[in-house]
């Protein structure tokens, strides 16, 4: 069984994605502690709510947080407007700093970004400042993984791959989200085809056969655990196993319905059918 890791949104509780700034009415330490008691040894950082728990919190103390836990991976989330001008990239630079600094204290194997909703910048547009923030992350000896979005200027996986080819760095890679991949109608074959070299990270949860409401809402509002849904996980883990992806795995299930959930009930609910999908396709 591979290594899982909580992503923010999982264990954040009442803090949903359409909240940019702001943290988790949970302390740091009991979303820490209730993930380890899940079994989970990986743990995700979200930019605002870091910020809050540096508040109180200094870097030693993070780290001697994860250390006594058994957290072994860390990521951190999610660089908005890394692409953009003006007012826009002046907040997203403000953010970069905090994830690069935070990457760097913390050990985090990857900084996860995405695309931005269609607007003025085309995906062509996205090279260049892609190649720019890889460069940044390797001074801090970490990774930066793109996700495709289907509602996004990153749609699909041919234009996700080609701005991470394009910018041509080491440490620029894709993650693959597998409600993105199902909504976008990614297939187990365009999988199996991309480079081994670019998969950095994999996201688990689950969904409805149809979109509930509008693409925003259902991944927002409405993903499902896994196995409670009708995403073909199975086949989607053996092609990411054909590429030689090992983990860790993330899991990362965006809904009212967890975040009405106990932060145990919603770590070890998360954790287990994530689990379980790895007992399947063994």
């Amino acid at each position: 069984m591979p290594d899982l890791l909580a992503s923010y949104f999982t264990i954040a509780g009442d803090h949903p994605p359409s909240l940019a700034t702001g943290a988790s009415p949970y302390s740091l330490r009991d979303r820490i502690e209730a993930a380890a008691r899940a079994g989970y040894t990986g743990f995700g950082f979200y930019a605002s709510d870091l910020s809050a728990s540096l508040e109180s919190l200094n870097w030693a103390d993070i780290r001697a947080l994860l250390a006594g836990n058994g957290i072994r991976h860390v990521e951190v989330e999610c660089l908005r407007n890394w692409f953009a001008d003006g007012e826009l990239r002046t907040a997203s630079d403000a953010e970069r700093l905090l994830l690069l600094e935070a990457a760097g204290e913390l050990g985090a194997f990857q900084i996860k970004i995405g695309g931005g909703l269609p607007g003025r910048w085309t995906a062509h547009d996205l090279t260049d400042p892609f190649g720019a923030l890889c460069d940044d992350a390797a001074k801090v000896g970490t990774r930066v993984s793109l996700e495709m979005v289907p509602f996004s200027v990153v749609r699909d996986l041919a234009t996700a791959l080609a701005i991470v080819e394009g910018a041509g760095r080491a440490n620029g890679g894709l993650i693959l989200d597998f409600w993105h991949l199902d909504r976008a109608g990614v297939t187990p074959a365009d999988i199996a085809a991309l480079p081994p070299e670019r998969l950095f990270g994999v996201e688990l949860c689950d969904a409805a056969r149809e979109v509930e409401g509008t693409m925003l809402e259902d991944t927002w509002k409405r993903r499902r655990f896994c196995g409670d849904g009708d995403v073909d996980i199975s086949s989607y883990l053996a092609a990411i196993g054909g590429l030689g992806f090992t983990g860790p795995f993330g899991c990362e299930v965006i809904s009212d319905a967890v975040r009405a959930m106990t932060l145990d009930d919603a770590a070890r609910r998360s954790h287990d059918t994530a689990a379980a999908m790895f007992t399947v396709t063994a």
